[in-house]
């Protein structure tokens, strides 16, 4: 019997050992943002730091895209005055500059834009853009974003605007999406 007891102790130590060792050799990949799939109803609006009144509700649908290397989320709004607008968002992780991204495109705007993402220890994820020049020729500024997820069935995304020459976080507050699962 005690034959039997050592080699169960002996087994689960090394299961134990073994297993945070193979996690943390798990190669990153787009399916490490899995938590974003689903249909979400959200509301995006403008906070007090803004200087703008502005306020959007819709559904976002995201899935698996291209053979699953892309998580592909469209967002389908209606301001407050009725405006419609459609937008994009491709998140994946690219294996050649070995860091997480997501690829912005919008109806009510032409340009592209390109943000690196980074995954936080707290599960948060910290999207950034630098600046990027505008249609007109003008600098448009960089921004930043914070998404959280209190729990499963919520998502919270604020974006903040360099207006200043101070750490991201010092950033005024933009917009505030608010986003709860509806599937």
């Amino acid at each position: 019997m005690s034959r039997v007891f050592a080699t169960v102790c002996v087994l689960a130590t090394l299961v134990y050992c073994t297993a945070p060792a193979s996690a943390q050799n798990a190669q990153p990949s787009t399916r490490d943002l899995d938590r974003i799939l689903g249909t979400w109803s959200f509301e995006d609006a403008s906070a007090a730091d803004n200087g703008a009144s502005y306020r959007e509700t819709g559904v976002r649908t995201c899935a698996l895209a291209l053979g699953d290397t892309y998580i592909r989320c469209e967002s389908r709004g209606r301001s407050a005055k009725g405006t419609e607008r459609t937008y994009l968002f491709y998140f994946n992780y690219n294996a050649v500059d070995r860091r997480y991204e997501m690829l912005s495109l919008h109806s009510s705007w032409s340009q592209t834009q390109r943000f690196e993402l980074r995954i936080m220890p707290d599960g948060s994820w910290h999207v950034f853009r630098g600046a990027a020049p505008s249609a007109d020729g003008r600098v448009s500024r960089s921004n930043w974003g914070v998404i959280r997820f209190p729990d499963a069935d919520t998502m919270i995304w604020e974006t903040r605007l360099n207006r200043a020459d101070e750490p991201p976080d010092r950033w005024p507050l933009s917009f505030v999406d608010n986003a709860k699962r509806v599937r």
